[in-house]
Protein backbone atom coordinates (compact mmCIF):
# COMPACT_ATOMS: atom_id res chain seq x y z
CA UNK A 1 0.00 0.00 0.00
CA UNK A 2 3.03 2.26 0.90
CA UNK A 3 4.93 1.75 -2.51
CA UNK A 4 1.36 2.38 -4.63
CA UNK A 5 1.15 5.92 -2.51
CA UNK A 6 4.80 6.43 -3.41
CA UNK A 7 4.58 5.90 -6.67
CA UNK A 8 1.90 7.37 -7.63
CA UNK A 9 3.85 10.51 -5.69
CA UNK A 10 6.43 10.01 -7.85
CA UNK A 11 3.95 10.05 -10.77
CA UNK A 12 2.74 13.73 -10.14
CA UNK A 13 6.25 15.12 -9.12
CA UNK A 14 7.82 13.87 -12.81
CA UNK A 15 4.19 15.62 -14.09
CA UNK A 16 4.45 18.27 -12.23
CA UNK A 17 8.32 18.89 -13.35
CA UNK A 18 7.52 17.94 -16.76
CA UNK A 19 5.17 20.63 -16.74
CA UNK A 20 6.82 23.32 -15.06
CA UNK A 21 10.73 22.73 -16.36
CA UNK A 22 10.13 21.90 -20.22
CA UNK A 23 9.09 25.27 -21.37
CA UNK A 24 11.96 26.71 -20.15
CA UNK A 25 14.68 24.09 -20.96
CA UNK A 26 13.32 24.32 -24.60
CA UNK A 27 13.98 28.06 -24.18
CA UNK A 28 17.12 27.57 -22.95
CA UNK A 29 18.37 25.20 -25.34
CA UNK A 30 17.02 27.02 -28.27
CA UNK A 31 19.43 30.47 -26.91
CA UNK A 32 22.04 28.22 -26.03
CA UNK A 33 21.78 27.02 -30.17
CA UNK A 34 21.75 30.99 -31.08
CA UNK A 35 24.04 32.56 -28.73
CA UNK A 36 26.77 30.18 -29.23
CA UNK A 37 26.87 28.03 -32.08
CA UNK A 38 27.27 28.57 -35.93
CA UNK A 39 23.82 28.60 -38.17
CA UNK A 40 24.86 25.04 -39.26
CA UNK A 41 25.73 23.06 -36.18
CA UNK A 42 22.79 24.67 -33.95
CA UNK A 43 20.37 23.55 -36.96
CA UNK A 44 21.86 20.43 -36.35
CA UNK A 45 21.80 20.09 -32.54
CA UNK A 46 18.34 21.23 -32.31
CA UNK A 47 17.39 18.80 -35.11
CA UNK A 48 19.24 15.74 -32.70
CA UNK A 49 17.13 16.91 -30.20
CA UNK A 50 13.83 17.10 -31.37
CA UNK A 51 14.22 13.34 -32.40
CA UNK A 52 15.63 12.86 -29.38
CA UNK A 53 12.47 14.18 -28.05
CA UNK A 54 10.42 13.00 -30.25
CA UNK A 55 11.46 9.42 -29.15
CA UNK A 56 11.22 10.04 -25.50
CA UNK A 57 7.34 10.82 -26.02
CA UNK A 58 7.25 7.93 -28.07
CA UNK A 59 8.56 5.49 -25.35
CA UNK A 60 5.94 7.35 -22.89
CA UNK A 61 2.60 7.73 -24.80
CA UNK A 62 3.02 3.70 -25.26
CA UNK A 63 3.45 3.42 -21.39
CA UNK A 64 0.68 5.84 -21.02
CA UNK A 65 -1.69 5.12 -23.56
CA UNK A 66 -1.25 1.22 -23.92
CA UNK A 67 -4.26 -0.52 -23.15
CA UNK A 68 -6.25 2.25 -25.64
CA UNK A 69 -3.20 1.39 -28.49
CA UNK A 70 -3.47 -2.28 -28.15
CA UNK A 71 -7.51 -1.77 -28.50
CA UNK A 72 -7.01 0.73 -31.58
CA UNK A 73 -4.01 -0.99 -32.85
CA UNK A 74 -3.43 -4.46 -33.09
CA UNK A 75 -5.21 -7.10 -33.23
CA UNK A 76 -5.80 -9.70 -30.51
CA UNK A 77 -2.69 -12.29 -29.26
CA UNK A 78 -0.51 -9.62 -31.26
CA UNK A 79 2.74 -7.85 -29.89
CA UNK A 80 1.62 -5.86 -27.43
CA UNK A 81 2.16 -1.71 -27.50
CA UNK A 82 4.01 -0.18 -24.56
CA UNK A 83 6.28 -2.91 -23.03
CA UNK A 84 10.10 -2.46 -22.56
CA UNK A 85 10.55 0.99 -23.20
CA UNK A 86 10.23 0.24 -27.19
CA UNK A 87 8.43 3.06 -29.56
CA UNK A 88 5.39 2.83 -30.59
CA UNK A 89 6.70 2.82 -33.70
CA UNK A 90 8.71 -0.10 -32.82
CA UNK A 91 5.58 -1.90 -32.23
CA UNK A 92 3.94 -0.98 -35.25
CA UNK A 93 6.46 -2.66 -37.54
CA UNK A 94 6.64 -5.75 -35.58
CA UNK A 95 2.81 -5.98 -36.18
CA UNK A 96 2.90 -4.78 -39.55
CA UNK A 97 5.40 -7.24 -40.27
CA UNK A 98 3.16 -10.06 -38.47
CA UNK A 99 -0.10 -9.11 -40.13
CA UNK A 100 -1.71 -8.54 -37.15
CA UNK A 101 -2.62 -4.16 -37.36
CA UNK A 102 -5.91 -3.35 -37.56
CA UNK A 103 -7.13 -0.55 -39.87
CA UNK A 104 -6.53 2.00 -37.90
CA UNK A 105 -3.01 0.53 -36.70
CA UNK A 106 -2.01 0.25 -40.65
CA UNK A 107 -3.71 3.64 -41.05
CA UNK A 108 -0.86 4.94 -38.24
CA UNK A 109 1.76 3.02 -39.72
CA UNK A 110 0.49 4.29 -43.70
CA UNK A 111 1.08 8.27 -42.04
CA UNK A 112 4.41 7.90 -40.12
CA UNK A 113 5.78 5.89 -43.43
CA UNK A 114 4.26 9.29 -45.28
CA UNK A 115 6.08 11.20 -43.12
CA UNK A 116 9.17 9.42 -42.75
CA UNK A 117 9.75 6.73 -45.75
CA UNK A 118 9.76 3.11 -43.86
CA UNK A 119 9.92 4.51 -40.48
CA UNK A 120 7.83 1.56 -38.92
CA UNK A 121 10.77 -0.93 -40.39
CA UNK A 122 13.41 1.00 -39.41
CA UNK A 123 12.05 1.02 -35.76
CA UNK A 124 12.00 -2.25 -36.18
CA UNK A 125 15.61 -2.28 -37.84
CA UNK A 126 17.32 -0.52 -35.04
CA UNK A 127 15.85 -2.94 -32.32
CA UNK A 128 16.80 -5.83 -34.21
CA UNK A 129 18.62 -8.07 -33.31
CA UNK A 130 18.74 -7.09 -30.13
CA UNK A 131 14.74 -8.17 -29.64
CA UNK A 132 15.12 -10.96 -31.50
CA UNK A 133 12.50 -9.75 -34.20
CA UNK A 134 13.03 -9.97 -37.76
CA UNK A 135 11.85 -6.28 -39.43
CA UNK A 136 8.52 -6.61 -41.94
CA UNK A 137 10.23 -6.09 -45.65
CA UNK A 138 9.95 -2.52 -46.10
CA UNK A 139 7.31 -1.72 -49.50
CA UNK A 140 6.43 1.94 -50.69
CA UNK A 141 2.80 1.06 -48.83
Amino acid sequence: MMRDLINVALLLLAILLMIVLAPPGILYTAYLCVARMSPRKAAGYLSASALAVAEAIDRLGGVVCRDLFNALFIKENAYQIGQNGETISYALGINKGDGTLTDVGRALANLLNFIDPHHVEKAVLSGYPSRGRKPAPMSNH
